[in-house]
């Protein structure tokens, strides 16, 4: 049993490491409006960057509900953020 309990300690600090790496990993993100290398329809006005994947809204969305967004998507890909993004067409102009 004692074996068992050790185990849920490390991944539980596994995880705790993991999304502390996220959030040092990125810069504390703002909402700007959507750049134009990201192409996409004019419906969208505000962006965040979460890493190089684009988080978009339209303008009547709360910045802190884009920034809550911007935050559970780092934290759901942060194992995955590096093979997400090479995965994802890039938005060069």
């Amino acid at each position: 049993m004692a074996k068992c309990e050790s185990s849920v300690k490390v991944l539980l600090l596994t995880g705790c490491c993991l999304t502390a790496a996220v959030c040092a990993w990125a810069e504390t993100p703002k909402v700007t409006a959507v750049p134009e290398s990201v192409k996409c329809d004019p419906f969208y006005r505000k962006y965040v960057d979460c890493g190089g994947l684009p988080v978009l809204s339209s303008e009547r969305v709360d910045d802190k509900a884009l920034l809550r967004a911007n935050e559970l998507i780092s934290r759901m890909l942060t194992a995955r953020i590096s093979s997400v993004l090479l995965s994802m067409p890039t938005f060069a102009t």
